[in-house]
């Protein structure tokens, strides 16, 4: 349930009464209870009483109507003397208050329960607030102005039903409180995409990677110049916003990781419009639009005007028999819209609010793809729901979100053929974690009367401590995570749990507390007759249960059957001795008015708040029951990915989590292993779990061994292209970090460089074509016998000319003349670093310049006594085509599995050679994507000018190859574009070049 907000308490007398009444007839299921003075009743003491349905203990309710007074403790104790002469004796006794919450009237409350005859109850208009969610009968009669607008409206109904449901940020799920549910609207944080915008210098335009209408392209091209110029910035990058993504197309797919965002979006993006619909002043088209809310229309990031919005939670349509198509049955665009009317409030009217959105315009959220099952084909019958819906109503945009493992290129059951296009959100970056956690704080304080001088600090404390923590940085990037964060950080007075793990298990206790809290003598815990303790090993049995049953844990959502956690429960009271039967009507009634680690989805279907949860709570039972775990891990290793994670977290103090690597990873791979072995998964989860805790960095040299295996299984899956792609990339970082021995990666045990070189033989080759007139025209060129590195130049390779005082004036004749004044000008003493996982040592080394790569190859030069050197333009392009003429490095159509382009969607560089069967024929690798790289050449407009490689000049260079943020068009072996020397871009890196005949026989000697 979610909390209904901006009620106001009933100003008359009597309707405050009536309220009463009605709401715990229903909380105490007490259908005979009545007012005071009914049915010949004179007895003073309460204004409603009455019995539960089935039992014996009398309830009483004062009714202390406050209009936003405090009630004080002489009050309560007056109040509790004359309930005591109430006939019947009450065994409950509940002040009802319009009052707020008042921590210490509650504690005066649980002191008289402790001394008197009854339960004392101060029930506050929180309660009142939290209790009536979903109620919308109860809130129909009694705040028919809720419901904002003509009561034949029915659109205007919807809409103010659509706030309830939406306008929530759940932080009592993960809190003690049950109090501090907050507004999403006054703590949402524009979310970014992440295709980016880069304004240039006025000549060079703007380029951006956001696919999708060309024309509201254009109007991000504008804003980013402009936004350039307010930075007073020639040359202007930042990532594409979540809103112009889903704008720029009006079919799109959203992914991000779990707790990424990308529900919240939605629910804000129909929250805005629904707003804008009612005229709410909060919540608007203004909303979306910002800072340019007041510039040319053409300028506004919303231009699609008032849309009606739906947003539907697909793992409820997809369990909604009425509607979802039966298995066999082809689905239609009919089942959604059917469903959709079952959203608003008045079910049997709501058919009105669809069909005119339908016919005016409309936003439909469709909300976690990655929550409903692939098992009986309903993903494929979803897809074809979805499909059926856009070609029914091309005039309504439609938003789906998923996970990205849900959404793999090449799943059959993907909508690329209903004309979605894919983008995927990016994390927090620091601005927006400081404008988070500064905003979450001042909703804290609003709910918790907190003054500004106690405000500050907490924020500076909290982001200082995400700031210095390294093992913070990475959670607070995730919106989920961050939000328990900063409830966390309140509830512990500033302080928080640095590892994730922790983070989780202190979540999982105000879960559990808050689950359990007790409501008028009832708890969880009374109620299945299991204390604390065991109920928390129930769920963690129930949790692994779910996940274990659940098959491909990537495709199965996290519902759990009644009979599931009924049978949990018994299991776990017998393992500690009780067998005493349990009442199922009881527990079912009490757990479906209850939020926290369960969530009741119906009478019937329970789920956990976020599958991190599940997950979590999974591991801790696996803690509990090692031997569990090595067949799970041996047969299904990607569904417990998360769960290994977790459970690594828990194991740290000791040799608990060497234990696990070597579970993972008994040994080394074999010569023979193939791409297909489970094994490599095993492997990345170890190294997943060594990274995130920094285990290469231990000073443990027992345990060297389970390292140096769990490196080599990784170096085999990248050499064999093993996993899938952004599985491999995180290989790829882990293996960077356990020490990438593969040849041509790193050094060799001089200190220097040390290539695996490929022989390009003396000959001509077909070079240009004709798509664009910068290939023209197409020819025969001829190349000398070269070798080339199969790899570009890494970080690590390059750092050995940086440590050797390449920078400095010791090698300034490395340098040329150019590029020494350039660097003596901006004062450059080091290249630039960019971050993980671009400084890791086996990825290319970016954001060097032309000038610096030239400066590198003098360096390398002297130090072997080898000519070293950037390649000619045509000597880049032999090597990555060969003589066929091909497009590709591998053939003549694109494959995004085959290198690193935006379509590839990793948005960053990987570790050189991860895509080995996107070699050229030459044997070089990372010829299409991951990074440009420079050519000695200076840039012609055609082929028609005679190729320049002279190096001495300011005059503008080749590059070649595309790169990870590039689409495929750039990553073509015929594709140039060009650079000033002085250009540095985390896009940009090079290779090297070297004459056959200076080098040795042996193609790996450097």
């Amino acid at each position: 349930m979610t909390q209904v907000y901006d009620l106001s308490p009933p100003r008359n007398w009597q309707d405050f009464e009536d309220l009463c009444l009605d709401l715990f007839r229903q909380l105490w299921k007490a259908p005979g209870a009545m007012k005071h003075g009914r049915a010949g009743q004179p007895q003073a003491g309460v204004d409603v009483f009455g019995l539960p349905a089935g039992g014996s203990d009398w309830f009483g309710v004062q009714c202390k109507k406050k209009l936003g007074g405090e009630v004080t403790e002489d009050e309560l104790t007056a109040e509790v003397e004359k309930a005591k002469g109430f006939n019947p004796k009450l065994t409950r006794f509940i002040l009802a208050t319009t009052a707020r919450c008042d921590g210490s009237i509650q504690q005066t409350a649980r002191q008289l329960t402790d001394a008197g005859p009854f339960e004392v109850v101060v029930y506050d208009w929180d309660h009142f607030c939290i209790d009536l969610s979903g109620r919308t009968e109860l809130l129909r009669k009694h705040f028919p102005d809720h419901f904002a607008g003509d009561p034949s409206d029915l659109r205007s109904h919807y809409l103010r039903h659509l706030f309830t449901e939406l306008d929530v940020v759940q932080v009592s799920k993960v809190s003690r409180d049950p109090k501090k549910d907050i507004r999403l609207s006054s703590v949402y944080i524009d979310l970014d995409v992440m295709a980016q915008v880069h304004a240039m210098p006025s000549d060079n335009g703007v380029e951006i990677q956001l696919k999708g209408d060309n024309l509201y392209l254009k109007h991000i091209m504008e804003r980013a110049r402009r936004q350039g110029a307010a930075a007073d910035s020639g040359d202007f990058s930042r990532r594409c916003t979540a809103l112009e993504a889903i704008v720029a197309s009006p079919r799109r797919v959203l992914t991000g990781r779990g707790g990424s965002g990308k529900s919240t979006f939605g629910r804000y993006l129909c929250l805005c419009l629904a707003g804008q619909l009612l005229g709410d002043e909060t919540l608007n088209h203004r909303h979306l639009d910002g800072q340019w809310a007041d510039e040319a229309p053409e300028l506004r990031p919303w231009p699609h005007g008032e849309l009606v919005p739906f947003f539907v939670e697909l793992r409820r349509f997809v369990r909604s028999a009425e509607h979802f198509p039966a298995l066999g049955e082809a689905g239609q665009a009919r089942h959604l819209v059917d469903y959709l009317a079952t959203l608003g409030p008045q079910d049997a009217e709501m058919g009105k609010v669809v069909r005119g959105a339908m016919a005016s315009g409309a936003l439909v959220v469709l909300d976690g793809l990655d929550e409903t099952p692939a098992a009986e084909e309903v993903r494929e019958r979803l897809q074809q729901v979805i499909a059926g819906f856009v070609r029914t109503y091309p005039e309504c945009r439609v938003l789906v979100t998923s996970r990205p493992y849900a959404y793999e290129v090449g799943q059959e059951w993907r909508l690329d053929e209903a004309g979605f296009l894919e983008e995927s959100l990016a994390p927090f970056d620091h601005a927006k974690i400081e404008r988070f956690v500064t905003d979450a704080y001042a909703a804290f304080a609003a709910r918790n009367r907190l003054d500004d001088e106690d405000l500050q600090p907490l924020v500076a404390d909290l982001l200082g401590q995400i700031q210095q923590q390294s093992s913070l940085q990475p959670l607070a990037e995730q919106p989920l995570l961050l939000t328990m964060m900063t409830d966390l950080h309140t509830s512990r007075g500033g302080r928080l749990p640095g590892a994730r793990s922790m983070l989780f298990e202190e979540s999982v206790g105000l879960l559990v507390d808050r689950w359990n809290e007790r409501r008028l003598q009832e708890s969880v815990a009374s109620l299945v007759g299991m204390d604390e303790e065991q109920i928390r090993g129930a769920l963690e049995l129930l949790a692994y249960r779910v996940h274990r049953d659940g098959g491909d844990g990537a495709d199965q959502a996290a519902e759990i059957l009644e009979g599931a956690l009924f049978q949990a429960l018994i299991d776990t009271r017998a393992r500690y001795g009780n067998r005493e039967a349990m009442v199922p009507e009881e527990i079912r009634d009490y757990l479906n008015q209850r939020s926290g680690i369960l969530i009741a989805e119906s009478p019937s279907v329970y789920r956990f708040p976020h599958r991190f949860f599940q997950e979590y709570l999974a591991a801790c039972h696996l803690e509990r029951f090692p031997s569990k775990r090595k067949p799970l891990f041996a047969t299904q290793p990607g569904l417990w990915r998360e769960v290994i994670l977790f459970l690594a977290g828990r194991l740290t103090s000791g040799d608990g989590i060497w234990t696990l690597v070597r579970e993972l990873v008994p040994g080394p791979p074999n010569e023979s292993v193939e791409a297909e072995d489970l094994g490599f998964e095993r492997a990345l989860f170890a190294g997943l779990a060594i990274r995130e805790h920094r285990l290469w960095q231990r000073e443990e040299k027992d345990h060297q061994t389970k390292l140096d295996d769990v490196r080599d299984w990784l170096r085999r899956a990248v050499e064999l292209g093993a996993l899938e792609v952004r599985d491999r990339a995180q290989a790829g970082q882990v293996l960077g970090l356990l020490g990438d021995d593969r040849p041509g990666v790193g050094l060799g045990e001089d200190g220097l460089p040390i290539f695996e070189w490929v022989e390009i033989p003396s000959g001509s080759f077909r070079m240009g074509s004709e798509r664009v007139d910068r290939e023209k025209p197409v020819h025969d060129e001829h190349v000398d016998a070269y070798r080339m590195s199969r790899y570009p130049v890494t970080h690590g390779q390059y750092q050995a000319f940086v440590d050797a005082g390449g920078y400095t004036e010791r090698w300034r004749h490395c340098w040329t003349e150019a590029g020494w004044a350039w660097k003596a000008t901006n004062d450059m003493e080091s290249p630039r670093l960019v971050g993980s996982p671009f400084d890791l040592p086996n990825h290319p080394r970016v954001v060097i310049s032309w000038y610096e790569a030239v400066a590198y190859c003098g360096w390398l030069s002297e130090m072997t006594g080898k000519e070293h050197r950037l390649p000619s333009e045509s000597e880049w392009e032999r090597a990555a085509r060969g003589v066929d003429g091909r497009e590709y490095p591998w053939g003549p159509k694109f494959d995004a599995s085959l290198c690193n382009t935006i379509e590839t969607d990793l948005g960053m560089t990987t570790a050189v050679g991860l895509f080995p069967k996107g070699e050229s024929p030459a044997g070089i690798l990372d010829a299409s994507g991951n990074v440009w790289e420079w050519c000695s050449t200076r840039w012609r407009d055609t082929y028609d000018a005679p190729e320049d490689n002279a190096l001495e000049g300011d005059a503008v260079r080749v590059l070649r190859g595309g790169s990870f943020a590039n689409d495929s068009v750039g990553a073509r072996c015929a594709y140039r574009v060009r650079d000033d020397p002085d250009g540095i871009d985390r896009l940009i890196g090079f290779r090297l070049v070297a004459p056959s005949e200076l080098l040795d026989s042996d193609s790996s000697d450097l």
